[in-house]
């Protein structure tokens, strides 16, 4: 059943402890901006299907992603926000507590928005990330990181339309070079105020590179999703409708900063295969949208691309792993400017 917490205070109520981790792994130390830069906070009618991510501490909520509601009780998000990372070596070390996750659902403002909180059945990483065979394509970084994930919820979603995944005929148009893109997130808006968090912005970018599982967007300092953003959505208007095209993962790598110099998204209509492998079926891309076409794929993995952290629902093949323990050190670290 959906869940209301309380919104006084939040962060006050939370351990300086807890709140220091959060604020110094979760978030990502950087002198720059971590926020959508060049954002402005979204209205109600621009929320979409976007959802924000995060852990319940003692009650209170606290935000680490961004995700997409495809599905009444399905979820898109990037891999690298629900599963344990080293940070030396980037190698994925097992799937976090779904137990300790919650997903909010039209919500502006995650700290004082007194919306509807779901409780998370299980998730599902795509366990051949960050696929360490991956060779970019260009100097951006820009390859198959497989950096993609799904959240099953206890129950459906109530009051909030799922978006329909862009049909993988319409991605070479709908992407090509300079078309604009919509990216909506919950991370910070201000350097050095943490009280920024958790306050959905929105921004309009360009795509500036497309390869078969991931495209880049440009940056230059004035436009870009950051830490806080991992897994949020890019919408794409095609045909008069809003469309998912993409999922935040990461900065470019020719960059010289963490945000404002372009980022990197996982391409979702071509892990259309994945999807429908992982879910037994349950979810099928193309019935939202996505279609056969040249952006289908298995998206990096097919059977033994993904794995689960439940007992409610049937497991996709995989090993599984329950480290609730880690779940607050993981959401933002890595070694390739993960967001």
């Amino acid at each position: 059943m959906s869940t209301q917490l309380s919104s006084p205070a939040r962060r006050t109520a939370l351990a300086a402890g807890v709140l220091l981790l959060l604020t110094s792994i979760a978030w990502s130390a950087s002198a720059d901006p971590l926020r959508i830069i060049g954002g402005r906070r979204a209205t109600q009618a621009e929320t979409y299907a976007t959802v924000v991510i995060g852990d319940e501490i003692d009650g209170l909520f606290e935000p680490t992603c961004t995700g997409t509601l495809v599905a009444p009780d399905l979820v898109v998000t990037a891999t690298h926000c629900v599963v344990d990372i080293d940070e030396e070596t980037d190698e994925v070390l097992g799937v976090l507590d779904a137990g300790t996750m919650l997903v909010g659902v039209n919500i502006l403002d995650a700290y004082n928005d007194d919306g509807d909180f779901y409780e998370v059945d299980e998730l599902i990483p795509n366990m051949r990330f960050p696929n360490p065979d991956d060779e970019p394509i260009d100097e951006t970084g820009l390859g198959e990181e497989d950096d993609i994930a799904l959240i099953w919820l206890t129950e459906d979603v109530v009051g909030v339309e799922p978006v329909p995944i862009l049909p993988s005929a319409a991605v070479s148009e709908a992407l090509a070079p300079g078309s604009p893109i919509i990216i909506t997130g919950y991370g910070l808006t201000e350097a050095d105020n943490d009280d920024s968090a958790g306050v959905l912005h929105i921004a309009e970018v360009f795509v500036d590179g497309l390869g078969p599982w991931e495209f880049s967007v440009e940056g230059g300092g004035e436009v870009d999703s950051c830490q806080g953003d991992s897994g949020g959505p890019g919408y794409v208007e095609w045909d008069g409708d809003i469309y998912l095209v993409g999922a935040s993962s990461r900065g470019v790598e020719n960059s010289d900063r963490s945000c404002g110099d372009g980022g990197i998204y996982t391409l979702v209509p071509a892990f259309q295969t994945w999807m429908a492998q992982m879910t037994d079926g349950e979810f099928d891309p193309a019935d939202t949208g996505a279609g056969d076409g040249p952006a289908a794929g298995a998206g990096g993995g097919g059977s033994d691309g993904g794995c689960s952290a439940s007992g409610l629902r049937p497991s996709a093949a995989g090993a599984k792993w329950l480290l609730g323990a880690m779940a607050l050190l993981l959401v933002g670290v890595g070694l390739r400017g993960r967001r």
